[in-house]
């Protein structure tokens, strides 16, 4: 029968790809059950699987009601992803080996895409996949270094051309000499231009220290840039100088004020008020936390002399209020802690275990307070961020770095939602900026959670000052 020598020969090429599974993984079923599979796979145009199950049932039984007719298609049209496979795979090579890098991704694609169990050239094409990939990246980045060169950005143009190793190697060398040679080539007073231009950008972007290096390459070229360099070197010596002197009055300040120095800190911070700089704002705050703070120990103090007057011996007194204490700390109630905490200082201010639960409820507090910040940071609440924050630092909390860059994080969103003209709100971030280093030397930025353009305000003002 001609049908059965075409199926034989199917079936033949099928086991040895390696498509027909062994006869003995259906044994359990009976006869017509595995028929009934087979018709199944074969209606629902799984063929490869109609193939495997046709060929058992003839294996076990020839001529089966209807299996000679059904294998025979089956198994011609499961060997069809197979041929195609092979043809879609000679075809790609064939484009890839003459070029045509595009065309051939596009073979390769398709015969990826086939239904098959056992691909032939599946491993391959996933090669060459990869490849065309890469060749196409290098395109890529030769293209964007062409148009970097033809624009003139030949440093960036250098950068792009000098990663390229493939087929664009020898081209790309050509560019690389190209630019030395026009480098090379740029008279002085081009050089000069250049660097005046990008030492004003780094001026305008807040990052002096940056800009002042590049005015000082300008000023030695003795160009006609020459005395407008210097006179911005010097507004950003006196500039520098200022936040100096501001940034040391200002952590001299906060120093005295840890100490409960607080008559020394309310000198020091009227100092930096003074100087109406960045950190003013941040000193009024802390000169308002000094009267709340004076008013609290004198509060504190009266209290001590009711309970006195009230007939309560010290000890009683510190027995109610620890024992208060604690029951507004597991209520989490740390204000209600720490007015309890502060009456027991005065009365015995050498207590362990007032100055420990004292501590406690102070940190949580702090703690409560910088969440709060980040919450309303993220919910877009841009003052209530600005008002935690600013207490939590108040508080001296451990986290003092997280909270001055969410701080400026929140003042640059200002400043951009203002497009970029509110300069008071630029340069309070800009501070914040600048103590983040003071404040944690090991601090990284949560770059994940703040914008591109904040970040780049960021890095140009966290900058050590010379």
């Amino acid at each position: 029968m001609r049908w059965w020598t075409n199926c034989s020969r199917i079936i033949s090429a099928l086991a040895l790809a390696g498509l027909l599974a062994p006869l003995g993984a259906a044994a359990q079923e009976t006869l017509d059950q595995r028929y009934e599979r087979a018709r199944e796979a074969f209606n629902t145009g799984k063929m490869e699987d109609a193939c495997e199950l046709f060929a058992q049932v003839d294996k076990e039984k020839p001529d089966y009601k209807e299996t000679g007719k059904f294998l025979n298609m089956a198994c011609r049209e499961a060997r069809r992803p197979y041929e195609l496979e092979e043809k879609l795979y000679n075809e790609g090579l064939q484009l890839y080996n003459q070029g045509q890098l595009e065309d051939a991704k596009g073979k390769f694609t398709q015969a990826r895409s086939l239904p098959m169990k056992n691909p032939k050239y599946r491993t391959e094409i996933n090669r060459l996949l990869k490849e065309i990939e890469g060749r196409e990246n290098e395109e890529k980045v030769f293209a964007e270094g062409v148009r970097l060169f033809n624009d003139g950005k030949y440093a960036e143009a250098k950068q792009r051309f000098e990663g390229i190793s493939g087929a664009k190697a020898a081209d790309a060398r050509n560019y690389l000499k190209q630019i030395d040679d026009r480098l090379q080539a740029q008279t002085s007073a081009q050089r000069e231009e250049g660097s005046f231009t990008a030492a004003v950008d780094l001026f305008n972007k807040g990052d002096l220290p940056g800009a002042r290096s590049r005015f000082d390459e300008v000023a030695k070229l003795n160009g006609k840039r020459k005395s407008e360099a210097e006179n911005y070197i010097s507004r950003i010596d006196q500039t520098l100088r200022s936040r100096q002197e501001e940034d040391t009055a200002f952590q001299d300040a906060v120093r005295k004020f840890d100490r409960k120095d607080f008559e020394g800190a309310r000198a020091s911070f009227q100092r930096v008020v003074a100087l109406n700089a960045s950190r003013k704002t941040d000193a009024q705050g802390y000169l308002a936390r000094i009267d709340q703070e004076l008013r609290a120990a004198e509060d504190a103090r009266k209290k001590a002399e009711q309970a006195k007057a009230g007939g309560e011996t010290p000890q009683q007194t510190m027995a109610r209020l620890l024992g208060e204490a604690r029951s507004s700390l597991d209520r989490r109630d740390y204000s209600g802690a720490i007015e309890k905490l502060r009456v027991a200082e005065v009365i015995d201010p050498r207590n362990s275990e007032v100055q420990r639960l004292l501590g406690q409820a102070t940190e949580q507090q702090s703690e409560q307070t910088l969440r709060a910040g980040l919450q309303a940071y993220f919910e877009g609440r841009w003052d209530d961020a600005e008002r935690s924050l600013s207490q939590y630092l108040e508080s001296n909390g451990r986290k003092r770095g997280l909270a001055l860059f969410f701080r400026g994080a929140t003042r640059s969103t200002r400043y951009f939602l203002s497009g970029e003209k509110d300069a008071q709100q630029k340069e309070l971030a800009q501070a914040d900026f600048r103590a983040v280093g003071e404040a944690s030397r090991n601090f990284r930025a949560p770059e994940r959670y703040v914008s591109p353009k904040i970040l780049d305000l960021y890095k140009a003002s966290a900058v050590p000052t010379p």
